[in-house]
């Protein structure tokens, strides 16, 4: 974010074909530094247009620029895996590499939060809720401790997102339908997170609750 402020903008603005466009030009950075955020995030950005090859050499491009520390390197390889394996619904892959990221001790902090809000969006997605708010917990609360503004709202946004999920799949018009009950509902993930340590709703987004 600190190094490349208008992609990160537009990554959160889920505006995906502007921030490739802002990062494409480190597809050519092939040796020639060792400062490999520009090359990932271009990676990123084909991974989320669902640009699988050009992801992947950007990975290991990305991988190859990392000569200033072997703990980085085991950091970064774990952490492309992670995504690659999560939008590839490949959840146990996907789980193992963020769970190691998040407790690895030669990761930045950054990448620890990061690992944890992979590790919550995996439990998410195989609908164990209170793991996943569990994890969003751990990740809000490292945030919290260095006073990171972008990272805090980056978990609020994924808390809110989950909360939401939760009301229109608890919603009493929608309890007759199978196709809802099927899945693990986390009824008290709004409870969870009320008040200062969590997600706090406004008068309007509690009003769009179902």
């Amino acid at each position: 974010r600190e190094r490349l402020p208008e992609y990160a903008n537009a990554v959160f603005a889920a505006d995906f074909d502007r921030a490739y466009q802002l990062v494409d030009h480190h597809s050519s950075q092939r040796g020639k530094s060792d400062d490999y955020a520009g090359v990932l995030a271009m990676a990123d950005a084909s991974l989320l247009l669902e640009c699988d090859e050009e992801a992947e050499e950007g990975f290991r491009l990305a991988q190859r620029l990392i000569r200033h520390s072997d703990d980085q390197l085991r950091v970064v390889s774990c952490r492309n895996t992670g995504w690659q394996a999560l939008l590839r619904d490949r959840y146990a892959a996907a789980a193992s590499c963020f769970s190691r990221m998040a407790e690895d001790d030669g990761a930045t902090w950054t990448q620890q939060v990061e690992g944890l809000i992979g590790l919550a969006l995996v439990h998410h997605q195989l609908g164990q809720q209170d793991a996943a708010d569990d994890a969003l917990r751990a990740a809000r609360d490292a945030a919290d401790g260095r006073s990171d503004r972008g990272w805090l709202a980056s978990i609020d946004l994924i808390i809110y997102e989950f909360a939401v999920q939760a009301g229109i799949r608890c919603s009493n018009r929608l309890l007759e339908h199978a196709f809802w009950q099927s899945a693990e509902m986390g009824a008290n993930l709004l409870a969870y997170h009320g008040g200062r340590n969590g997600w706090a709703p406004t008068p309007s987004q509690e009003a769009a609750m179902p």
